[in-house]
């Protein structure tokens, strides 16, 4: 006789469950968190949007910052007192 009912669950233990292998993190880069004001986000968001239309079509806002830092320059920047 068929029937629509699944089969009776085994007795026992149940298997074990493998876990899987910590994830492997790159040591390459970190990921960090910063606070802008909402001028600077607009501003950095026009230079990505201006680098992909001439033709830097990987380009976002970490390329964008990452080359800011390069080019940073502490002597030019003005006294905060």
């Amino acid at each position: 006789m068929d029937t629509f009912f699944a089969a009776p669950p085994r007795r026992g233990r149940p298997p074990k469950l493998v876990e899987p292998a910590p994830a492997q993190r790159p040591e390459h880069y970190k990921v960090i968190s910063i606070s802008l004001y909402v001028e600077d986000i607009e501003r950095l968001k026009a230079l990505v949007g201006g680098m992909k239309r001439g033709g830097h079509s990987r380009a976002n806002q970490s390329m964008v910052i990452r080359e800011a830092l390069r080019q940073f320059d502490p002597s030019r920047v003005p006294s905060q007192r």
